[in-house]
């Protein structure tokens, strides 16, 4: 093989090239897979759809409102704390919606913990509220909640009892129960009502399988929160609530529940610190209650006594000057009652949010400012998030106790220097007011002491009216404390379902069909490795190309002549053309010899044989056509000649050429048959009686052709190859492997045949028609139209191999169908 040849072989092995007509092709022949695929893929959707879960989602929205604002909108009384809220406390806000407290409230002692499916013959659906009875109590032993237990009840049409069915430690029990009457055994107790037959009626069922499970308040609340989804947003306050339940009317009332719980929270966190506040307020007003009683009845009585008398204009202004020390000193012994009382809150670690709500009020403006409770609130939120990731004992919680047990000591510390403040005051205030006290003891006794007496009242008085007030303030406060969050968005009962999404499901089915079709056209065209046009033979080989035969218009069931039959067909000049080229190639003087070779069955060698015998013998020329395919003959079938004797045993020296030649209805033209099958062909054709029958032919022939057996598959047709004058070697379009063009090549190299040929045969088949439409020609000088619906008798079985031979091509589910209608 030459240089150039081998590198055309190499760039054909590659076969990298994009081709059009291919690519169309495939598509052609797989347009019926794509409708296949696309109908499959899409009624898998359907299917899919069918059956699965509607998932209907449903969700509210509470907001904040910041205090003084809340206040001013609501008319709320000013002396409540007005507390800025900050995107911690709405952080701290998010985490107590989701916190166990909150959920077990809102979900608990709700009739929920009763779950209840609906058993179908795929599946079991979740139903809410039970339309077929109401349990009105139930109880089981403590030690079932260990297992989950699945209890089954059956309902029956026109049956006042249901029967119930249950497995535990894999024993079976079960009994009938109906209203008034329960179900008792020694592991449960069941009372139903409310059972409703009526709904069977509507389904063409008579009756119904309903599973239930108990859940405890803790199971519940996980199952809970695993359909029930919480968006904050920083920037409004706002939190969105929302849940996403096979039932619709379940999914709403999670959401309204859970905000419901939320914001009953919220309210009684605000009411525990008015609380806290009242009844330190109680503890105040009932120990200085009777003191300012005693005081009020000495003054009554000394009044009583002696008569009213204006003392206040006996001592001038110095009386009115006590009296106004008299109430500084109320306040300051408030403000220190109220410290004392904050540092015992703070050494017991209470809740300063709701602790400090006492010191409120012009009392403790200065107070206030100078304490680092928020430095403590901030510590103790850092503690809650923490413990939410590690345990009490992880050095990032031991951290921040540490911390927070310094800021509480530095705020003891703070309010003690306030209470040592306020002492401090106090004592002058009381230095104050016994200089003054030291100028009215000039006064006679009595006035004196009737002064001291009122002086006494009016302290206590002070004192005892203004936590009065103070309580009514926060009384008055409790009547009208709602919570800081409001209702922005009610949960509604969803009408569409959110899941699955019809359309994402169908747009992903109608995908995979088109994937699928895709990677179909794609294998198709990447495997596709048969000959599709004159390009695939004339890059990998030198040798030439004798001529192209078209695709016969009609099917025959075996090989036969067709250049008789249609003399000015298309096909007809396709074998005229190769007739014309024949007489380029060298040969005897007044005699040639042709050899018709494949690599396999079914490219047409035999086709190619007759036709052009049957063509050369149309100019006058005396032709003989020799089958010498002697495991698998076929000559004598297409003309009908006997083959009781043939080349098989001429060769064995039985007969002689006379007595195997036979004439057939084409005139000028004779043909030999095969023969009986010997049990040694090659050795038959390569001994001598071969060579000696050639010699013998070449004086009564002009032309003579031999149809030999694939060489693809036996050595039988290399003797006959290299003793004829023309060669060729058929290959079949879209049936022919690109690889066997390799194969002629080295059959050149090997057996020496320099003269060898090409014919490709079929062409217009399959995607060579496609070549062929979009304007491939030959460049042979010669040009005509194709036709299509060519076939062969050859088929498959090849010397009783059929792993070495190719499939005959099967017409297709879709075509038959054609062909029958």
């Amino acid at each position: 093989m030459s240089e150039a040849s081998k590198k055309k072989q190499q760039s054909s092995v590659l076969y990298d090239k994009f081709n059009v007509g291919l690519l169309l092709y495939v598509l052609r022949k797989s347009f019926k897979w794509f409708f296949l695929f696309m109908l499959l893929s899409s009624g898998i959707a359907h299917i899919f759809l069918h059956f699965s879960t509607r998932i209907y989602s449903s969700k509210g929205v509470l907001i904040h409102i910041a205090g003084e604002e809340k206040q001013s909108l609501l008319g709320l009384d000013k002396t409540l704390p007005s507390q800025n809220f900050t995107p911690t406390d709405f952080q701290q806000d998010v985490r107590v919606i989701t916190s166990p407290i909150v959920v077990n409230t809102a979900f608990g002692q709700k009739g929920l913990n009763y779950i209840f499916y609906e058993v179908g013959d795929f599946r079991s659906l979740e139903i809410y509220p039970n339309p077929y009875f109401t349990i009105d109590s139930f109880y089981q032993d403590p030690k079932m909640r260990r297992v989950s237990i699945d209890y089954s009840i059956l309902i029956n049409q026109q049956k006042d009892s249901v029967r119930l069915d249950y497995i535990y430690q894999g024993k079976s029990w079960g009994g009938f129960l109906k209203p008034g009457k329960p179900y008792v055994d020694e592991n449960i107790y069941l009372a139903i009502s409310n059972l409703d037959q009526k709904l069977l009626e509507e389904s063409a069922e008579n009756q119904k399988s309903i599973l239930f499970k108990v859940y405890t308040d803790e199971q519940l609340s996980n199952e809970l929160m695993a359909i029930t989804s919480i968006e904050p947003n920083k920037e409004t306050f706002a939190i969105q609530v929302s849940a996403r339940h096979p039932s619709k009317s379940k999914a709403a009332l999670t959401v309204e529940l859970l905000m419901e719980a939320f914001m009953d929270f919220h309210l009684d966190q605000k009411m525990e610190s008015l609380e806290q506040s009242i009844a330190f307020l109680d503890q105040q007003i009932d120990s200085i209650k009777p003191l300012y009683d005693d005081a009020l009845i000495a003054v009554r009585n000394a009044e009583a006594q002696k008569g009213y008398r204006n003392i206040e204009a006996l001592g001038g202004g110095l009386y009115q000057d006590v009296k106004e020390l008299q109430k500084k000193l109320v306040r300051i012994e408030y403000v220190t009652s109220v410290l004392e009382w904050f540092a015992v809150m703070v050494q017991q670690e209470e809740d300063l949010s709701l602790v400090s709500t006492q010191l409120s009020g012009e009392e403790f403006d200065g107070v206030t400012r100078a304490l680092s409770v928020d430095e403590i609130l901030n510590l103790e939120y850092e503690k809650e998030s923490a413990l939410m990731q590690v345990t009490p004992e992880h050095p990032t919680v031991v951290l921040i106790e540490r911390n927070l047990d310094k800021a509480r000591a530095t705020l003891i510390a703070q309010v003690e220097i306030n209470i040592d403040k306020n002492q401090q005051e106090r004592d002058a205030v009381v230095a104050e007011i016994n200089k003054m006290l030291e100028e009215l003891d000039l006064l006679p006794l009595f006035e004196a002491e009737y002064l001291r007496l009122k002086r006494d009242y009016e302290v206590k008085s002070s004192f005892y009216n203004s936590l009065l007030d103070r309580k009514a303030s926060f009384t008055l406060s409790r009547a009208g404390i709602v919570s800081d969050y409001i209702v922005l968005e009610v949960p509604k009962i969803a009408e569409e379902h959110v899941a699955p999404d019809d359309s994402f499901i169908r747009f992903v089915g109608l995908a995979i069909g088109a994937i699928l079709s895709l990677i179909l056209v794609v294998f198709r065209y990447i495997t596709h490795k048969e000959i599709i046009n004159i390009e695939d033979i004339t890059s990998q080989t030198e040798t030439s190309l004798l001529g192209v035969i078209q695709r016969y218009s009609e099917k025959l069931p075996m090989s036969s002549i067709v250049v008789t039959n249609r003399p000015k067909s298309g096909i007809s000049e396709s074998f005229r053309g190769v007739r014309s080229n024949l007489e380029f190639l060298e040969a005897e003087k007044g005699f040639r010899s042709i050899a018709v070779t494949s690599t396999i069955p079914g490219e047409g060698k035999t086709f190619v044989a007759i036709n052009l015998a049957a063509i050369i013998a149309m100019q006058g020329k005396r032709v003989l056509l020799v089958d010498v395919d002697l495991r698998k003959p076929r000559i004598h079938k297409i003309f009908d000649l006997p083959n009781s004797a043939g080349m098989s045993t001429l060769l064995n020296k039985r007969s002689t050429k006379e007595d195997i030649t036979f004439s057939t209805p084409e005139e000028n033209l004779w043909a030999i048959p095969a023969g009986p099958i010997p049990p040694n062909p090659s050795e038959l054709i390569g001994g001598d009686s071969f060579v000696s029958f050639l010699d013998e032919v070449k004086t009564s022939f002009e032309v003579v052709i031999f149809d030999t057996p694939p060489i693809g598959l036996v050595t039988d047709a290399i003797p006959v190859i290299s003793r004829t004058n023309n060669p060729i070697y058929v290959l079949r379009a879209d049936y022919s492997h690109r690889s066997f063009v390799g194969h002629i090549e080295s059959t050149k190299d090997n057996l020496k045949v320099t003269n060898l040929s090409i014919v490709l045969n079929d062409y217009g088949r399959g995607v060579s028609g496609s070549y062929y439409n979009y304007g491939y020609g030959y460049g042979y000088g010669y040009g005509y139209g194709y036709g299509y619906g060519y076939g062969y008798g050859y088929g498959y079985g090849y010397y009783s191999d059929p792993d070495n031979t190719r499939k005959k091509e099967r017409s297709s589910l879709f075509s038959r169908f054609r062909k029958k209608t």
